[in-house]
């Protein structure tokens, strides 16, 4: 532990988990209340959305998976955050099921593309400089996603009630956008095709 805990791409993974799931904690409770009460939504309707962002998540995996092998990790980490935090705020913006429900699943595969990438560093950044230690790694990696969860709620519940859902939904994708410098100074752009080769061989 505490040699994982030296390690800058471990810490700037947890740190970056932690905010995603700040953000997802504040999604899966608020953005349901503001179908139904907002859209006249039922909450068949609200789990069909959410079923469907699911199964975009799924099927996002292979493309996010070969974004990663050909831009780097670095990359489509950025690429989730910043269209996560673009999609947050439209989720709450106009009482449309159509546009929520797009958004949502907008959100969900921006998820992925910043998740995935995430948990592969923290394996290879086990190899790099505590070869074994999976277990701890990702205890590290849980503990950041239960506080940023519980950050989440405690910071945005207040924010979301005094002012608006949008406003918090505002105040995590502009942290979302923050920890972008982050991801330069942990994590280790790796993964990307070499010079010279072009996408079709990495294919």
């Amino acid at each position: 532990m505490p040699v994982l805990f030296r390690n800058r791409a471990v810490l700037a993974a947890a740190l970056v988990a932690a905010l995603i799931a700040c953000g997802w904690g504040l999604i899966e409770p608020d953005v349901p209340a503001f179908l139904i009460d907002k859209a006249g939504a039922s909450s068949t309707v609200v789990g069909l959305l959410f079923t469907l962002s699911s199964v975009a998540y799924g099927l996002a995996a292979t493309p996010v998976e070969r974004l990663t092998e050909w831009f780097g990790r670095r990359f489509a980490i950025s690429l989730g955050l910043t269209i996560m935090a673009v999609g947050m705020p439209i989720l709450v913006l106009y009482p449309s099921v159509i546009l929520v429900g797009t958004a949502l699943c907008l959100v969900t595969i921006a998820y992925a593309c910043a998740m995935n990438p995430l948990l592969t560093e923290l394996a290879d950044a086990v190899d790099r400089c505590a070869a074994g230690a999976y277990a701890s790694v990702y205890a590290i990696f849980n503990i950041a996603y239960a506080i940023g969860t519980l950050v989440g709620g405690v910071v945005a519940g207040p924010i979301a009630s005094h002012f608006s859902v949008l406003t918090a939904s505002l105040s995590i994708a502009v942290i979302l956008l923050l920890s972008l410098p982050l991801l330069k100074w942990g994590l280790i752009s790796v993964s990307a095709a070499p010079t010279g080769q072009t996408r079709a061989d990495k294919a």
